[in-house]
């Protein structure tokens, strides 16, 4: 015999549906944050997922929706990520410190904040 076999391809496992939302919402709002709304695309997002993008567009059928999505969720991390920092300074005047502190932080990166 020539060594050869015939084995059955091995089963693709898929991700539920859940899961792979929330990669696809995840990779979506990184894409935002490091490159730009205007770099934000059903194919771009595939692209670095490895993924089709009609998979993408499966899961969130417009560019708004995913755009949308991106941004929920980049605004929810960003949140708890001030809020755990204040809430890790301690007493609350220590918390309210550190909460002013970024916000001092934020505009002097970018002056055009929702606060001016």
């Amino acid at each position: 015999m020539s060594g050869v076999t015939s084995r059955p391809p091995a089963a693709v496992r898929r991700k539920p549906a859940s899961q792979r939302r929330a990669e696809i919402t995840e990779t979506a709002a990184s894409i935002a944050v490091s490159e730009g709304l205007d770099k934000l695309t059903a194919k771009r997002v595939a692209e670095t997922l490895g993924v089709f993008p009609g998979l993408v567009s499966h899961y969130f059928a417009t560019a708004d929706e995913l755009v949308a999505a991106a941004f929920a969720h980049a605004a929810t991390q960003e949140r708890e990520d001030v809020f755990g920092r204040a809430a890790a300074a301690g007493p609350p005047r220590d918390q309210m410190g550190r909460l002013l502190g970024y916000i001092s932080l934020e505009r002097a990166r970018s002056p055009r904040t929702p606060f001016t």
